[in-house]
């Protein structure tokens, strides 16, 4: 069952759609409104058979439509973006960023939506001023980050230092972030993940047994459960 925010954007999804005169499309996203499963992706199979026949053009006119809704409406990227859509639109936004060199938005698109990290990298490249693409970015770093630290030393590693090199390009890109009250925010997330690398390594080299003792003993946080908010 989906959510009222992803209700609330299928049908503003498929009015715009309808605008476009994309008929099959919009009649899957109210079908998809409505509960009807079915018959939503019966509509959804029909505009599948058409857009095998478009353009180039034509397709990033679809992505251009449709990724703005994304960034813009809460869970728009859940029902208006069912799997077939995600993998026919895929191709062509890389062949879009294949050829731009100007406009950041479709690597910051296919960072975000198809979990690609160096793509936010290319953006940012392109334009520093790209404050989405750069909040991203950091969250990715963030969540990576918290992916290999969490359940020490469960999770644990011969080296922890090759995490510190993620820490410090997080960091670099919180430091361009003018929100203050963001900026605090994410160097905290971040501030905790550098500690953990640090505690696990001068844990290792102490040569105790155990982890979570050792943070015991020496006051020292050994899980972000340790960390107060």
């Amino acid at each position: 069952m989906i959510s009222q925010s992803q209700d609330t954007a299928l049908v503003i999804v498929a009015k715009g759609a309808l605008l476009h005169g994309w008929k099959d499309y919009a009649e899957y996203c109210l079908a998809r409104e409505k509960g009807l499963r079915q018959e939503a992706f019966t509509c959804l199979d029909k505009f599948m058979a058409q857009v095998g026949t478009w353009t180039f053009d034509e397709c990033i006119t679809f992505i251009k439509f449709l990724f703005p809704h994304f960034e813009n409406i809460p869970d728009a990227d859940y029902g208006p973006f069912p799997q077939p859509v995600k993998e026919f639109v895929k191709p062509f936004l890389i062949k879009w960023c294949d050829v731009e060199t100007h406009d950041s938005t479709p690597f910051r698109w296919y960072g975000r939506y198809y979990w690609d990290k160096d793509y936010y990298r290319k953006a940012i490249e392109i334009n520093p001023q790209d404050h989405l693409a750069r909040k991203w970015l950091i969250e990715w770093l963030d969540g990576w980050l918290y992916e290999r630290l969490d359940f020490l030393p469960t999770n644990c590693y011969d080296e922890p230092e090759i995490e510190l090199p993620v820490v410090a390009e997080a960091k670099a890109h919180i430091m361009c972030i003018s929100n203050e009250l963001e900026r605090e925010k994410y160097l905290k997330e971040i501030e905790q993940s550098e500690q953990l690398i640090i505690n696990f390594r001068d844990w290792k080299a102490s040569g105790h047994s155990n982890f979570e003792q050792w943070g015991i003993d020496n006051n020292k946080p050994t899980s972000y459960s340790n960390f107060k908010d």
